[in-house]
């Protein structure tokens, strides 16, 4: 007869098969319960900044700035999560909407 599953994992501790919380990455905690809304090339549509609850000019405004504040042009891509959160194409954050004025 094999060996119950249940029975090892009662067997062991829990620091035995748990990853130290070190072992994750910080940069990715930030998006665990949030979603990509926009990630295409080009301009995101009115919708993405009605989604997000604000108006189309403040939305490019700080769309704009935080592409400016990373050297990034206008025509670079990125992608823009559903906390305001907008990352370069490699994944590493560069600025919130929700933070600019």
């Amino acid at each position: 007869m094999a060996p119950d599953l249940g029975d090892f994992l009662a067997a062991c501790k829990p620091s035995e098969f748990a990853l130290p919380i070190t072992s994750v990455s910080s940069s990715l905690m930030p998006y665990e319960r949030t979603r990509i809304l926009w990630s295409r090339p080009g301009n995101p549509p009115a919708s993405i900044a009605r989604t997000l609850g604000l108006e189309a000019r403040r939305f490019s405004r700080a769309l704009h700035k935080i592409k400016a504040a990373a050297d990034l042009s206008g025509t670079d891509h990125v992608i823009i999560y559903t906390d305001g959160t907008v990352t370069d194409e490699q994944g590493e954050p560069i600025g919130n909407l929700y933070d600019e004025d």
